[in-house]
């Protein structure tokens, strides 16, 4: 009968062991899964600079081939009412917003952090989809292609929304 209890409690105090390791290794595993996903938040952020960065050369080929101050409406839509009859003139703006379509399908598809492009972008992108919008409304008419560029649009309200988010949480 004594074997039989110290036997028991043998057997309560292993279990109770054992319980401890599953719940320590439980812990260990969460802690392990929130470093692992730390880790991708960063090399995204660190992937989404670096994309952005190797295309600065392709940033300032568009600025030298279009207005330099994409945020001056007047003189943007000056530009593209003088360009508009002219097919072949209207391929910078193309291209330029053909670019900032896959900047923005990166972004949207989660490839590209919007925090990160953000911080780097945002009022050039918000510029852009606001002054370039007659354009893009024409070249959608034209072309018979009403998605043409949403992704752009989708971009732009997100970083829109990220800013407001970032304005209202450092206004307390």
């Amino acid at each position: 009968m004594i074997i039989a209890a110290v036997a028991a409690a043998v057997n309560v105090c292993a279990l109770f062991f054992v319980g401890m390791q599953v719940r320590h290794a439980a812990r260990e595993s969460l802690r392990a899964d929130r470093n692992l996903e730390d880790e991708r938040r960063r090399q995204r952020k660190k992937d989404t600079i670096d994309a952005m960065v190797s295309s600065s050369r392709q940033w300032e080929e568009f600025r030298m081939a279009l207005p330099w101050n994409d945020r001056d409406k007047e003189n943007v839509q000056a530009y593209l009412q003088h360009i508009e009859r002219k097919p072949a003139a209207r391929a910078p703006v193309r291209n330029y917003l053909d670019f900032l379509e896959v900047v923005a399908v990166g972004v949207n598809s989660g490839v590209f952090d919007i925090d990160t492009v953000s911080r780097m972008v945002d009022g050039r992108i918000l510029a852009v989809t606001e002054n370039y919008m007659p354009y893009i409304n024409l070249r959608r008419d034209e072309l018979r292609s009403p998605s043409l560029y949403s992704e752009l649009e989708v971009m732009a309200r997100s970083t829109r929304n990220h800013r407001d988010r970032e304005s209202a949480s450092a206004n307390g």
